[in-house]
């Protein structure tokens, strides 16, 4: 099992190196290392790659032929070569492009592998620790992370850094929205069985959806193997849906709950090196990871029905005033967030767009929030106008401002008396994203952050230094 897959991710290695800028004798050693490990020769398959790394002139290519070789002797079992090999590659590959970051992981784990596989614990464990770091900028779009763990920012769903039975290996992202994420254990003892669990978003969806979309998948996956468990259980006070399934060679099993519109499920297979014991470890920390979701939800809900249908106010003094604030801070919505935040369906940016609004711990909205996930730079924002500044002084009713960032800086479009509803928060975003919204204001700070200038309506108003 482990060749096709190592197979296919040196075909996939090898086809995205042709495609790049590389001397046609280093891919044409590529390509025969490719050839000679898919017809099984995976000696053969090394010594291409060692000439190809020979021939290399550039970043790009050395860094590829030290890669495929890392791939070769970790499928031969040499664990001490295929360390010290996509170390190198890492280096090399970091120095020159950082935000490889997919590339990277994958060295970072053929590296981590090879050490537990010499019984270097401690060194498998920094590396995964290592791996969690890589990640940590997208992380952060998606879960709080503390020291103990992490939480998902959507659900309020845990993941312990460390559990009786294993260690978190991985955070997962299905979806770049954050409906669909998960993360992976592996057990301390036994690092070959990994343990996978999800949470993701299913509006409309019950507590006996959850289980049948979850259990159709084995019978295909798994066509001969036969049902030896299938029934209904509690967990961490929540009624558990499961079904365990024996192969020739393995069994899996699945485990599902529901709480509000997100589902829980537990995914888990084994190659006979796992017992009852463990898929039951497995679950019973899967649905106990799930305890602070019902007071998350609940605040949500809480915070939902204070969201009103306000009209935003415009007007040149509005303009002049929000200017001069926004000006006085950056934009505040790329920091951490402090609070977990609640969910809202219709994001109007495309398929890979996010909205959300945030609550403070009395349940009251402290801002609402979309941004596009393709890097486009694209984040629109309502929050109050107290997160500008100390004082608002005279100006009670603006209490919410609504603006928008993209690359070419910070734009005023509308001023609430309260925060607005997450409907009219949305026409305001599709209107941005279609280009069809009129910028009240807009600035622009000098290099040495003292001269402002002020713009509205495309007007240059003021200058102040």
């Amino acid at each position: 099992m482990r060749i096709a897959l190592l197979i296919a991710l040196v075909a996939g290695l090898a086809s995205t190196a042709y495609a790049q800028n590389m001397s046609e004798d280093v891919a044409a050693e590529l390509r025969e290392a490719d050839r000679a490990f898919s017809a099984g020769d995976p000696q053969a398959a090394y010594e291409a790659a060692e000439r190809a790394m020979a021939l290399a002139d550039t970043d790009e290519e050395e860094i590829r032929s030290l890669y495929l070789m890392a791939e070769i002797t970790l499928d031969q079992e040499r664990f001490v070569e295929s360390e010290g090999l996509a170390r190198a590659a890492f280096e090399r590959l970091q120095a020159v492009s950082p935000g490889s970051v997919e590339f990277l992981e994958r060295l970072l784990q053929i590296e981590s592998y090879s050490a537990l596989r010499q019984g270097n614990r401690d060194r498998w464990y920094d590396l995964l620790q290592e791996i969690q770091l890589l990640n940590a900028t997208e992380l952060e779009r998606q879960w709080l992370i503390g020291e103990d763990g992490m939480q998902h920012l959507l659900s309020g769903y845990e993941c312990p850094q460390t559990t009786e039975f294993g260690i978190l290996y991985e955070p997962l992202s299905f979806e770049l929205d954050g409906r669909d994420v998960g993360c992976k254990y592996i057990f301390r003892e036994r690092p070959d069985i990994v343990v996978t669990m999800h949470v993701y978003r299913a509006p409309g969806s019950d507590y006996d959806q959850t289980y049948r979309d979850a259990r159709a998948p084995l019978a295909q996956v798994f066509p001969t193997a036969r049902v030896t468990e299938d029934g209904e259980t509690e967990m961490a006070g929540l009624p558990v849906r499961f079904a365990i399934l024996t192969d020739a060679d393995r069994e899996t099993g699945v485990w599902t709950s529901q709480i509000g519109d997100w589902s829980i499920k537990l995914r888990m297979t084994h190659f006979g090196n796992g017992t009852r014991a463990d898929f039951q470890a497995a679950a019973e920390q899967t649905f106990a990871n799930t305890a602070a979701m019902a007071d998350h939800l609940a605040a949500c809900e809480t915070g939902r029905t204070t969201l009103t249908a306000t009209t935003p106010q415009t007007g040149f003094e509005t303009a002049m005033r929000s200017a001069m604030i926004i000006s006085a801070a950056a934009d505040r919505g790329f920091a951490p967030p402090a609070r977990l935040r609640c969910f809202i369906e219709g994001t109007p940016m495309g398929d890979e767009s996010t909205a959300w609004f945030e609550t403070d711990s009395s349940g009251r909205v402290a801002g609402l929030h979309a941004e596009s996930t393709t890097g486009r730079g694209l984040a629109v924002r309502a929050i109050p106008s107290g997160d500008f500044m100390g004082e608002i002084g005279d100006w009670d009713s603006a209490e919410f401002i609504g603006y928008f960032v993209d690359p070419a800086g910070a734009h005023i479009v509308g001023v609430y008396d309260g925060p607005p509803s997450a409907e009219e928060f949305l026409r305001l975003t599709a209107s941005i994203d279609q280009g069809e919204v009129q910028i009240i204001s807009s600035v622009e700070v000098g290099e040495d952050g003292r001269n402002i200038v002020l713009h509205t309506d495309g007007s240059d108003l003021l200058s102040d230094n």
